[in-house]
């Protein structure tokens, strides 16, 4: 996970109930949270949609899908 945590591009895993599992450091100071803080004190609101689109992406095509990041 070393090498993810080093890109510049944000990631977060996360649990299907919006639950953060992990973050990378640049979603980490994309949201302003700090290093050490733990990745469940942020919350992820996924829209209705956001079943579905996983299930498309994952048959290889292109969506569009929106959520709410809660960060303390």
């Amino acid at each position: 996970m070393a090498w993810l945590d080093a890109l510049a591009t944000p990631l977060w895993l996360l649990h299907p109930d919006g639950l953060t599992l992990w973050l990378n450091g640049a979603a980490r100071a994309l949201i302003g949270l700090e290093r050490d803080a733990p990745a469940a004190a942020v919350r992820v609101g996924l829209s209705s949609r956001f079943p579905a689109a996983l299930e498309q992406a994952a048959a290889g095509r292109t969506v569009e899908a929106r959520a709410t990041i809660h960060a303390p």
